[in-house]
């Protein structure tokens, strides 16, 4: 999800990766994964796996305090999943499954009703609404990237009255999730936030500002994409 640096152009094929300094973001704050249980993790828009792979990449992650965390990383497009094979969580072959990787349509291929402890991911702005819908279906806790004017929508003001997130952490650095018709990677146009919503709902939430990030982090995302993007290019060539 990404309103895009302004003057950007999207690529049908293009890949919009999360940061993974976005999620580190997140989870200096919020840690919800418990030692020793089983905990299950869903993000039904895994892309290339970087909300996943900045888990494991945080300081607080611990492969063996945190043995039993299972992911699952669901993505639309079928591109993208052997990026998610590469992760290394894909075999469910006995005590070594760490998780599963799936090709599917989350808003219409029906999960079981609480399968997961919790759902983390990056929709696509367009259909937020529903992605939260359908993710409160399967876990008790949901935690969206989204932009921070989510909340001042017309046509989203009846969900605010009685739904408002629990919490919402505000990224106070913008995030670059595409390049601009240069091919130079800006800032976004508009602020993000990680919103959580959980059962049961409520009315109003509290807000928090999370930590800012070292622009040297920031530049080394940047360069990211850019490699990135000119790997797309060269697959479409």
């Amino acid at each position: 999800m990404s309103s895009t640096n302004r003057g950007g152009t999207r690529h049908p094929q293009d890949f919009y990766g999360t940061p993974i300094w976005t999620t580190h973001r997140l989870l200096d704050t919020w840690w919800p994964f418990p030692t020793g249980k089983r905990f299950r993790v869903l993000d039904p828009c895994a892309g290339d796996g970087a909300i996943f792979r900045a888990i494991v990449t945080h300081p607080k992650w611990d492969p063996v305090a945190y043995k039993k965390v299972e992911f699952h990383a669901n993505e639309l497009r079928v591109g993208c999943i052997p990026r998610l094979r590469r992760l290394g969580f894909h075999r469910l072959d006995g005590a070594s499954a760490r998780g599963q990787v799936s090709h599917g349509d989350f808003l219409h291929d029906l999960l079981p009703h609480d399968a997961y402890d919790m759902v983390l991911t990056n929709p696509p702005f367009s259909k937020a609404v529903e992605f939260r819908e359908t993710a409160l279906e399967v876990a008790p806790v949901v935690t969206l990237l989204l932009r921070l004017n989510f909340l001042s929508s017309r046509s989203r003001h009846d969900l605010f009255q009685s739904h408002m997130p629990t919490q919402t952490r505000i990224l106070p650095n913008r995030p670059c999730f595409a390049l601009n018709d240069d091919g130079i990677p800006g800032s976004d146009s508009t602020e993000y936030a990680w919103m959580t919503w959980g059962r049961p709902v409520c009315k109003v939430g509290a807000i928090e500002v999370l930590g800012l990030t070292p622009p040297a982090v920031i530049s080394a995302a940047r360069a990211t994409l850019v490699t990135a993007a000119k790997a797309a290019r060269k697959r479409r060539a």
